[in-house]
C-alpha cells in the first residue's frame, strides 16, 4: 500500500511546482500503481520520473513476484509516459538528468549496476535517439537495457560464421523515433529485437508498430524475450537469462538458427 501512497503524494509535490523522483522495486512501481501512475499522474501530465529498480530477471532469486517482466507493456500504455532502459549507470544518470530538465513524466529502469559501459565512441545518451554498437549488413540486433553487452558479444560469435549483424541499443522504448531508428536498420534481411520482457508489449512489439506505420516493406523480425508464461523456478538472474535464451549464446544461435533455414 504504501507504494501507491507514494505516486499521489508525488502527485502532490508536482502539483506544487516540484520535480519528484520516485524509487522502488519496478513491480511494485509499476503494477502495483499503475492505477495511482495513471490517474494521479498521468492524466495531469505532471513532471514525474519513476526509478524501478531491479530490471527484468534482476530478481529472479525472489521468484515471479519480483520478476519486472511487463513494465514495458504497462508503462507504454499511460499517455505521455517516457520510457527508458539504459544499459548501465553511466548512462542512466544522463537519461535521468535529461528527463527532470525536459519536465517529463518518465518511467526508467534502473540497471542492476554491475553492467559495463558502453564502449567509447557509441555516442552519448539522449531521450529518443538509439545508440550504434556495431556496424552489420546481413541481420540488425535491436537490444535494450542490460542486454546491450549481451547482443554485442552474440554479433562477435556470429562474424566467425560470417554472419555480419549490426547492434542498436535503444534505450527508449518509448516513444521510438522512425527518423531515427529507419535509418540504422536500412536494407537488412532480419531485425533481431532482444529485451528482459515478455515478448508481447515491449520494445518487439514497438518496433514492430513502427515498421507497420512507417513503411510498406518490412523486414523479417524476431522478437527475442520471454514466453507468454510467468517466470518459472527461482535462480541467479545467469541462470534465469540462460533458459531465457538470452545470452550472447542464445542470441546467436537463434540469429544462426534463422539464416540456415
Amino acid at each position: 500500500i504504501q507504494e501507491q501512497h507514494i505516486i499521489g503524494m508525488a502527485a502532490g509535490l508536482a502539483l506544487e511546482g516540484l520535480r519528484p523522483v520516485v524509487s522502488t522495486i519496478a513491480t511494485f512501481l509499476t503494477r502495483r500503481c499503475f492505477e495511482q501512475v495513471l490517474i494521479d499522474a498521468a492524466l495531469h501530465r505532471l513532471p514525474i520520473t519513476l526509478l524501478g529498480t531491479g530490471p527484468g530477471l534482476a530478481y529472479a532469486a525472489l521468484g515471479p513476484t519480483h520478476c519486472s517482466v511487463d513494465d514495458f507493456a504497462l508503462m507504454r500504455a499511460v499517455p505521455g509516459m517516457h520510457v527508458l532502459s539504459p544499459s548501465c549507470m553511466e548512462e542512466a544518470n544522463l537519461l535521468l538528468e535529461e528527463s527532470l530538465a525536459r519536465r517529463s513524466l518518465a518511467y526508467l529502469r534502473v540497471p542492476r549496476g554491475n553492467e559495463a559501459s558502453l564502449p567509447a565512441g557509441s555516442g552519448s545518451a539522449a531521450i529518443g535517439v538509439p545508440i550504434t554498437l556495431r556496424q552489420g549488413n546481413d541481420a540488425v540486433i535491436i537490444c535494450t537495457g542490460g542486454l546491450a553487452g549481451e547482443a554485442g558479444a552474440a554479433a562477435a560469435q556470429l562474424a566467425i560464421d560470417g554472419i555480419d549483424a549490426g547492434v542498436v541499443h535503444v534505450h527508449t522504448v518509448k516513444p521510438l523515433s522512425p527518423a531515427s531508428l529507419l535509418p540504422l536498420i536500412g536494407a537488412v534481411r532480419l531485425v533481431v529485437t532482444v529485451e528482459e520482457h515478455l515478448r508481447s508489449g515491449g520494445l518487439g512489439t514497438a518496433l514492430l508498430e513502427m515498421l507497420a506505420d512507417a513503411r510498406s516493406e518490412m523486414p523479417a523480425v524476431m522478437r527475442l524475450g520471454l514466453p507468454d508464461e510467468f517466470v518459472a523456478g527461482y535462480g541467479t538472474h545467469e541462470q534465469a537469462l540462460t533458459a531465457a535464451g538470452l545470452t550472447a549464446g542464445g542470441i546467436a544461435n537463434a540469429v544462426r538458427g534463422w539464416c540456415q533455414r
